[in-house]
């Protein structure tokens, strides 16, 4: 399956932001912030990384998305991560 592209990503992410935390698209730039700019709180931003690793079927710890507070940086860690993906265990 091809890894999808950055701009995928984003408008994927975009209607996830607008369907389940009713997040204006208008307010989803690349610099935006989750806290900030989209007044999502903090259990919304763990609900936010549950509903991406559903959406792009990838399985990570939270804590890797603790530093990830922009949209764009968002994207290119989904990005990344679906380019580079981890092996299986075991």
């Amino acid at each position: 399956m091809p890894v999808p592209t950055q701009d995928e990503i984003g408008q994927r992410i975009k209607k996830i932001l607008a369907e389940d935390f009713k997040v204006d698209p208008a307010r989803v730039t690349p610099d935006a912030t989750f806290r900030g700019d989209m007044a999502m709180d903090s259990l919304d931003v763990v609900d936010l990384v549950f509903f991406v690793q559903k959406e792009f079927q990838i399985k990570a710890k939270v804590e890797e998305y603790q530093d990830i507070k922009t949209f764009k940086r968002l994207v290119e860690h989904l990005h990344n991560k679906l380019q580079n993906p981890a092996p299986p265990p075991g």
